[in-house]
């Protein structure tokens, strides 16, 4: 199985989902981990910012 997403995967989240949308693998067989809520946080925080950065 590939861990990464690939171009196919976030275009059809683009043309899917009408939000803004985190993008990225989670293992199913681990579930979330605190690299995880790591990279949830920060995709939260940057949806305050002006630019979306």
């Amino acid at each position: 199985m590939d861990d990464e997403l690939g171009p196919q995967d976030t275009e059809w989240i683009a043309a899917h989902h009408p939000g803004d949308a985190a993008t990225f693998r989670i293992d199913p067989r681990v579930g979330l981990r605190a690299d995880d809520f790591a990279t949830l946080r920060a995709w939260a925080a940057s949806l305050d910012e002006p630019d979306g950065t």
